[in-house]
């Protein structure tokens, strides 16, 4: 093999190697059907009264805001759930004014026994939220 072959087979490896990388991150990316979701028919939820992080009991009925976005969270959780958090908290910023009222957040822990009412209140001061949390 001479230089020039070597480098014209050198070169042709290369554009493989990207191609399939390129096929690769192509392939991965979502489509918009992966988008779509599902439709739930789901009976009424029965109201329920939970403690928040003022310790006051809070009902599911008297949660502010025609649409209601739920989180299920724990204070001790170190990876997911301050994503979640600061992902509704963004969600929440950018709401345009005419719509604000109408949604309302609110995040219930997965561990209760856990969970105080003093700890779900220095989750909501440490993540900078003013929903309640149960």
């Amino acid at each position: 093999m001479n230089l020039q072959q070597v480098v014209l087979f050198m070169l042709k490896r290369e554009f493989i190697a990207v191609a399939l990388i390129a096929c690769l991150l192509i392939s991965s990316v979502p489509t918009a059907s992966a988008y779509k979701g599902y439709v739930l028919n789901r009976t009424a939820i029965d109201d329920f009264t939970l403690i928040d992080q003022h310790s006051e009991n809070r009902s599911l009925y008297a949660l502010q805001g025609d649409l209601l976005v739920v989180s299920f969270i724990f204070t001790r959780c170190d990876s997911v759930c301050p994503v979640i958090t600061q992902n509704l908290n963004s969600v929440q910023q950018g709401l345009s004014a005419d719509i604000a009222d109408d949604v309302g957040f609110v995040s219930i822990t997965v561990d209760p026994a856990y969970d105080t009412p003093e700890r779900l209140l220095d989750y909501s001061l440490l993540h900078g939220i003013d929903w309640p949390l149960l």
